[in-house]
């Protein structure tokens, strides 16, 4: 990934010094050398293309750009500003820094952009002796005196250990011919200095390597394999690619609900995940057929990333920006580079997947409006295979998404319906706010993208368009701001974050406010349904003396900044620098910048809005320090909700409707199809009436509507058409289980998660669910109800004070784990319960006789008086050791 790992651990190496070795005379393997040469030919086919058609114009403008970075008529290509002359100090003049390897690998990126002239037939530069010479002695100077077994790491270590062993492998294998035996044994010894191993971090080597890492250092040491006919190093390469396919419960990489975690706890699905999936393309692609195929039995997961983890985070063939960590404060990420990988894996997947790859794919390309060649910037090889997709007619392109999903393990939530899609983003003690790098210098702004900002995407599509270097940082919409910075990499010291999905169409979504720098606290929430999008803040509580507001919007505009702005029925003044405080509003409407792309916004309690329409200039240097100085302008309109100067437990309540024009915007504002049953810091709840949904998020046990919990959780539930499905997660997952109470009598079970226990149908419903180790999972379960019945006493039904029997305990005891295992407590004149570790687990035992008990038990109640004694205020949880089943028995 370039200079786009920064951010990395800066440590010096020595120790791997010892661990350098000569390269190999020959291969110890059986294979023939021919296969190598296999090998090098099909690598070299996806590095310049092969077969291609030079009169076609879009191969032609690839060729003519490749020739353009060696040679152009302004004299500022490669070759031209190249130092050439006996006894240089530096290759080019912009690149003499030696005190680390930054300068070295760009000299490296150059030479091999030179040497894919040099190979790529109908290049000008085809076959060019003097320019190969070149390119070889450039080679030659950077082993003498910057790259070599003698050296050691200073600086940032992605470009000794990743970056300039790829761009050297990738030239020893377009150069192979022409190279001498002398200089593949020096290039190879200076490779396996620094990467010697694609699985341990070579500066620190305890520190495994992960995810895109470990991969891109995979492809350098199958390369330096092939390139000395080594079939050792091809197989260790290869090998180490079974490590990231598994799926993980903590740490780096894919998780079982599509998340990618990267950088321990930052959500990285477009950057680091995007290098890592082409990374597996590549790989697939060059040793497939080979005595070194990919074979590992995990190797499906990774077509699994695709469907679950890629395909749900893409609108209109961009990945969201909320998962490009800090990489969003690059010019030149295009969200598009998930499409050729995908496209290359069709060719090794399943076939029902394969065509499904390839309609995503297609469905990329055709619906992104603001792709005007998607041959632009490709390989060769690949314009090849993108032009034999999209000329294919029996590859129908996707359909729109329609879907809701929550990635609870890098709490990010996306929301689907035609016309536009939903994102979310926030923090909490598993996900960290945002990532910097560069010592500070890139991404600097992050401080908002966290906190629960919210991104509406449509064919607007305005986060391609210079948003993060002109958009108000303190601003972001859907976030909760008091206009103080954020350090980077915080995570915050809440639980509570994550939500619950329903059908996966609908859901619900929630952030207990923690932001760093601040005292700022407060919930937030957001429930997604059909066309609207419910937002809810409560508890909003702050001491620092600082101003503190809820950014509805902050849309970017058109090139004039005059988007129609409606506001109850009104139009507001369309130029640049209005600004006021409206009272009583009920609805807004934005025009987009195309027909159709309009947002309606709802304010049920009718808020105090603040509108700004402004016009932004920036520049991309001001967030990455390899960032364009020169300055861009685009205009923007917010609406906000003012909480005022240290707030104490304030609130707010709107509704985003996407796609609605001004007259249906007002017309729903008439008639809304929501209804808020509760907004305070214990619970947030809507009704979608249309739908017959009733959502809740929870943070504490409380009720609403039918619905009530016992624990904090997000719950979900549709009554409509005779049905109830219920859909129950939990956001801190920490809870080993959670309990909720629905309103209605069950007739018919007709679909249950294994994880839900029915402890009760009649006259109300009582589950509860194992959400121990579910990482914020949604369990559902579905049953026939009465269609005429209306949800009942939530109130637990208690019976005749006759029918209540008090048995005492008979014997009591606790236990201790470890050493004392063996000890009896029982004498003992008190129950001791405690979590610890070994010699320090305490529980207790109580022994009841019911043999005096003559009837069925239906409920069984426990009654226990207890303290928490240590410093630290643990609460422990306290159950009963249930001895043996008993017909209708049930334990609350």
């Amino acid at each position: 990934m370039g200079k786009r790992l920064l951010l990395c651990i800066q440590s010096a190496l020595l120790i791997w010094g010892l661990w350098c070795v000569p390269a190999p005379a020959a291969a110890a393997e059986p294979q023939a050398a021919d296969e190598f040469g296999l090998l090098r030919s099909k690598w070299s086919a996806y590095l310049i293309g092969s077969g291609h058609d030079p009169s076609d114009p879009n191969i032609a403008k690839a060729v003519a750009s490749i020739d353009a970075k060696v040679t152009n008529v302004s004299g500022t290509g490669f070759w031209d500003t190249m130092q050439k002359e006996t006894g240089r100090t530096y290759l080019w003049s912009d690149l003499k820094g030696s005190a680390d390897a930054v300068d070295a690998a760009s000299a490296y990126n150059r030479l091999r952009d030179m040497t894919i002239a040099w190979a790529t037939a109908g290049s000008s530069h085809y076959r060019n002796e003097a320019l190969k010479n070149d390119i070889i002695g450039g080679l030659d100077w950077l082993y003498a005196n910057r790259y070599n077994e003698s050296k050691r790491e200073t600086g940032n270590w992605w470009e000794w250990e990743i970056g300039i062993p790829q761009s050297l492998g990738d030239m020893m294998v377009l150069l192979h011919d022409q190279l001498s035996p002398a200089r593949i044994a020096n290039y190879t010894k200076a490779i396996d200095r620094f990467c010697p191993d694609s699985t341990k971090r070579t500066n620190s080597p305890t520190l495994a390597e992960t995810g895109a890492n470990r991969l891109d250092k995979a492809l350098a040491v199958v390369l330096r394999g092939i390139n000395t006919e080594n079939g050792d190093k091809v197989k260790q390469g290869r090998d180490a690619i079974g490590q990231v396919l598994p799926y993980v419960t903590k740490g780096d990489g894919f998780y079982e609900d599509g998340s990618f975690v990267f950088h321990n706890n930052i959500a990285y699905t477009g950057s680091y995940g995007g290098v890592l999936i082409g990374d597996m393309a590549k790989l697939l692609t060059l040793l497939d057929g080979s005595s070194w195929p990919v074979t590992d039995p995990n190797l499906g997961n990774m077509y699994r990333w695709v469907t679950d983890s890629y395909e749900p985070l893409i609108y209109r063939g961009r990945m969201m920006d909320m998962v490009y960590g800090r990489a969003i404060s690059r010019s030149g990420e295009s969200k598009r580079g998930w499409l050729i990988p995908v496209l290359r894996l069709s060719d090794f997947a399943p076939p029902e997947l394969s065509s499904r790859f390839k309609s995503m794919v297609k469905a990329g390309i055709e619906s992104d409006p603001s792709l005007q060649n998607p041959y632009d910037g490709l390989r060769l090889a690949d314009i090849t295979l993108l032009q034999n997709l999209l000329s294919d007619p029996s590859v129908p392109a996707r359909e729109d998404l329609v879907l809701h999903k929550q990635f609870s393990a890098m709490d990010r939530v996306v929301h689907f319906r035609p016309g536009y899609a939903f994102g979310l983003s926030m923090t909490s003690t598993r996900i960290a706010n945002y990532e910097n790098g560069i010592g500070g210098k890139e991404n600097p702004r992050g401080w908002y993208t966290g906190e629960g900002m919210t991104y509406l995407y449509n064919r607007d599509m305005p986060y391609i368009d210079a948003f993060w270097p002109t958009v108000n940082a303190y601003r972001l919409p859907g976030t909760t701001s008091d206009g103080a910075t954020r350090a980077a990499g915080k995570t915050s010291t809440k639980d509570w974050v994550g939500g619950s999905s329903l059908d996966g169409l609908y859901g619900a979504a929630g952030m207990d406010l923690d932001p760093d720098n601040s005292t700022l606290s407060g919930r937030k929430s957001w429930f997604m349904f059909d066309d609207e999008i419910v937002a809810l803040g409560a508890g909003l509580t702050s001491t620092d003396n600082r101003r503190v507001e809820t950014v509805v919007e902050n849309r970017m505009l058109n090139g004039s900044g005059d988007n129609e702005l409606i506001v109850n029925g009104e139009a507001k003044p369309s130029q640049i620098g209005w600004s006021e405080s409206m009272n009583g509003v009920r609805w807004a409407h934005l025009n987009g910048k195309e027909d159709e792309t309009g947002i309606g916004y709802y304010f049920p309690l009718a808020a105090t809005v603040e509108g700004l329409r402004e016009s932004r200039t920036g520049a991309w240097r001001d967030i990455h320090p390899d960032g364009s100085p020169n300055p861009v302008t685009r205009n923007y309109l917010s609406l906000a909700m003012n909480h005022g100067t240290n707030p104490v437990n304030e609130s707010y309540e709107y509704v985003l409707l996407p796609g609605k024009n001004a007259e249906e915007t007002a017309a729903y504002s008439s008639h809304p199809d929501m209804m808020t049953l509760s907004n305070t810091a214990e619970v947030q709840a809507v009704k979608e009436a249309s739908l017959g949904i009733t959502a809740a998020n929870f943070w504490s046990p409380g009720t609403a509507g039918f619905i009530r919990a016992r624990n904090p959780a997000s719950v979900m539930a549709k009554a409509q058409g005779g049905e109830l499905a219920v859909a129950v997660s939990d956001p801190t997952q920490k809870q080993a289980k959670v309990r909720v109470d629905l309103g209605f009598a069950a007739l018919q079970e007709i679909a249950k998660d294994p994880a839900v226990t029915v402890l009760r149908t009649s006259p109300t419903i009582q589950i509860e669910v194992n959400t121990a180790g579910s990482k914020g999972k949604s369990h559902t379960v579905r049953w026939k109800i009465d269609p005429s019945a209306e949800p009942g006493d939530l109130e637990d039904p208690q019976p005749d004070e006759s029918a209540k029997q008090r048995i005492n305990v008979q014997e009591d005891a606790f236990v201790r784990n470890g050493s004392y295992a063996g000890q009896n407590f029982g004498t003992s004149n008190w129950l001791d319960i405690r979590n610890g570790s070994s010699g320090y687990a305490r529980k207790a035992l109580l022994k009841f006789d019911l043999g005096s008990y003559e009837h069925e038990p239906y409920a069984v109640t426990l009654n226990v008086f207890g303290a928490t004694s240590d410093s630290n205020g643990t609460v422990s949880t306290i159950g009963v050791l249930k001895s043996r089943t008993m017909p209708g028995m049930k334990i609350r």
